[in-house]
């Protein structure tokens, strides 16, 4: 092999790394602007969930390149400066090395500051039938930096079902809370189902919970010991029949214009739960509300509440999601470990 053509091979090793490295650029921007085409094999190629093995391949391939540009500068039958192309070899490492480092810390700062900073939603189609499509939306001020995140799981009522996550999104907590809220009273991440048919099932909800900390408890760092469940009209019965069946999931619910069965009130003693209805609500009888609250306070639970909106029709939630005291109640409990 001549000394032109080692030097050309060494040209060639920067300009693979170069395209190493811009591929997995491209791949990352792919993964912020449709994150819902990644399975959990290639989320793990994303910076934001794992940024800590691309620092190591840069490593690597830092470590090979100096250890050939070594090799050829130690060459006795050689002077690397009296030689044209082997002074490109310095240039070239020096930028590949500083043109590495530049990427990445570019795109740590840019995910971390711009991607998720406003508050950012990401809506979840269904793949599979039995599972729900979604939207889950990032507070305020979110970064992947800091302590793990609360996590809100509402669940809608009967006029949004199977309506698609375009109509759920005018018309979910989310929309309600943003502009009504300060950010610092808003850390929760929020999920919102939609069901294809009448009712929420416990054993779905359930599911659908245990999907989402599988697919983002180690990317957005979720806690498990602060989950809250709420819902309106439909969503409320769903709330008390799915905290019914599995108190231990929820460290407090907030059911708006719902109900349950009274006589499974003693299996929600150690859920917090505060509930809202309007004693005008013309579709759900205040009574449901008032009779699970009472049913509740019957067997000794101390922390069920119920909240009457006087005159309050079916339509409270807008001024129910607007209230910081529930989401400053909420942070106040946390599931038993």
């Amino acid at each position: 092999m001549t000394h032109e053509q080692e030097n050309e091979k060494w040209y060639h090793l920067s300009l693979h790394a170069w395209l190493l490295m811009s591929g997995l650029v491209l791949f990352n921007i792919g993964c912020f602007a449709s994150p819902d085409i990644v399975d959990n094999f290639f989320r793990s190629l994303d910076i934001r969930r794992c940024p800590w093995w691309y620092f190591a391949i840069f490593l690597l391939i830092a470590a090979y390149s100096i250890k050939k540009f070594s090799s050829f500068s130690s060459r006795k039958d050689v002077d690397p400066l009296k030689s044209k192309n082997a002074k490109w070899c310095p240039r070239v490492l020096t930028v590949f090395i500083c043109g590495v480092a530049v990427i990445l810390v570019v795109m740590r700062v840019t995910f971390d500051v711009t991607t998720y900073f406003d508050g950012t939603t990401f809506m979840e189609p269904s793949v599979q039938p039995d599972r729900y499509p979604y939207l889950l939306h990032l507070p305020p001020g979110y970064t992947d930096f800091g302590g793990s995140r609360p996590l809100i799981v509402f669940l809608h009522g009967a006029g949004e079902t199977n309506k698609g996550l375009d109509v759920l999104q005018h018309c979910d907590l989310w929309s309600c809370a943003r502009d009504h809220i300060p950010a610092k009273d808003f850390p929760f991440i929020v999920v919102c189902p939609v069901t294809p048919k009448h009712g929420w099932e416990p054993v779905q909800v359930k599911r659908f919970v245990e999907q989402i900390f599988q697919d983002y408890f180690t990317r957005y760092r979720i806690d498990p010991s602060r989950v809250y469940l709420t819902g309106v009209s439909m969503g409320g019965f769903g709330t008390f029949h799915t905290a019914c069946a599995y108190p231990e999931m929820f460290a407090a619910i907030a059911p708006v214009c719902g109900g349950g069965e009274p006589e499974q009130a003693e299996k929600l003693m150690g859920v917090p739960t505060w509930a809202f209805h309007g004693d005008a609500d013309d579709i759900v009888p205040y009574a449901c509300s008032a009779d699970m609250i009472e049913a509740m306070k019957k067997t000794g639970h101390v922390e069920a509440r119920l909240t009457t909106f006087e005159g309050g029709g079916h339509g409270i939630a807008g001024e129910v999601y607007q209230n910081s005291e529930l989401y400053r109640w909420m942070l106040m409990h946390q599931k038993r470990q």
